[in-house]
């Protein structure tokens, strides 16, 4: 997650909001939480986490495209507040990923 908002140019305090594979799997979701409490040091009243596994259960590989899609349509819906989010991605095994996406800006500057 660092290492993602650093080559984004941006400080942990710009991120507003997560999106993430975790699936409710115990020791998964324990290792996700202890990582957030070491990355995300900023005060905040609340991160929002988006979890789509709990809509669509576990789909393995595809849920990296998936993260993508629903950031995508949360800032062209409008659903989440703010222009900036960190998707955090983890397999069974040892891989893990973090990447920052930003929302489009539209034709009028906006």
């Amino acid at each position: 997650m660092r290492a993602a908002a650093s080559a984004a140019g941006l400080a942990e305090a710009a991120i507003d909001w997560v999106v993430s594979n975790g699936n409710g799997e115990r020791y998964a979701s324990w290792e996700a939480l202890l990582a957030r409490a070491r990355y995300y040091r900023t005060r905040r009243e609340r991160l929002i986490v988006h979890y789509p596994a709990l809509s669509v259960g576990e789909i393995g590989a595809a849920s990296g495209p998936l993260a993508l899609l629903m950031s995508a349509h949360g800032f062209a819906r409008g659903y989440r507040a703010g222009s900036i989010a960190m998707i955090e991605l983890a397999s069974e095994g040892a891989g893990r990923a973090a990447c920052v996406v930003r929302a489009a800006r539209r034709r009028d500057g906006s």
